[in-house]
């Protein structure tokens, strides 16, 4: 449940957000705070969180590097969706060098090319990082799961292990099962992601043609 704080906090966001309010440079220290309280009770809203970018665009002075930290790595946790370039885009290049955002732009890029064991043993460096961002790891690994899907009918264990980098074994199995995937009987180090012959789905065509298309031809026939 989110905290009263956030509710109410949500509320006067999307109220700034309706209007020119958005713009006014003396309510980014409410920005800021709900995307605190964003990152700390799991929970996203892009569009506040892009508000905050164009503010500090248009406000350089105001720029907290743990703020814009802290929007890249919860932006990186909506992938596929194209929050985390949208984001990247709309900071000043020369910010972009400054520490942390280097080792977070890494990150980000290691997941959009999916080398998910490169990611994990970054991040394993990296810890302080997604400290505080509640279910980060998770938010990546339904990421992950949604690239498995598209790319595999069934794969080996081992595999999984290595892109999703759980602690233990049972982690791994209780995450399988909550994707509803199933571990072969026949061979258990097959893990049986989709059965392709369940997602056919049959489809009608209808196709109209004019009465005069029908004439035309049995004219053009009848020559």
């Amino acid at each position: 449940m989110p905290s009263e704080e956030l509710v109410d906090l949500s509320v006067r966001i999307q109220g700034y957000l309706s209007c020119i309010e958005r713009y006014n440079y003396e309510k980014i220290g409410e920005f800021e705070r709900f995307f605190e309280l964003q990152a700390a009770e799991c929970c996203y809203d892009n569009e506040a969180n892009l508000a905050v970018l164009k503010q500090y665009q248009f406000n350089p002075a105001l720029t907290k590097m743990d703020i814009l930290s802290l929007i890249l790595l919860k932006a990186m946790t909506n992938l596929p969706h194209p929050d985390f370039t949208l984001c990247k885009y709309l900071i000043d290049p020369r910010l972009l060098e400054e520490k942390p955002l280097p080792t977070i732009i890494m990150l980000g890029e290691m997941l959009e090319r999916c080398e998910f064991s490169k990611f994990w043993e970054e991040l394993e460096h990296n810890r302080e990082l997604v400290a505080g961002i509640s279910g980060f790891e998770d938010s990546v690994r339904r990421f992950i799961s949604h690239v498995v899907q598209i790319a595999y009918q069934q794969v080996n264990v081992k595999i999984l292990s290595n892109v999703f980098c759980f602690s233990n074994e049972e982690q791994l199995v209780q995450w399988i099962a909550s994707m509803g995937w199933k571990i072969n009987h026949d061979n258990t180090s097959i893990v049986m992601v989709a059965n392709q012959a369940e997602n056919i789905k049959c489809r009608n065509i209808r196709e109209k043609v004019n009465l005069d298309d029908i004439c035309g031809v049995r004219m053009y026939l009848q020559r």
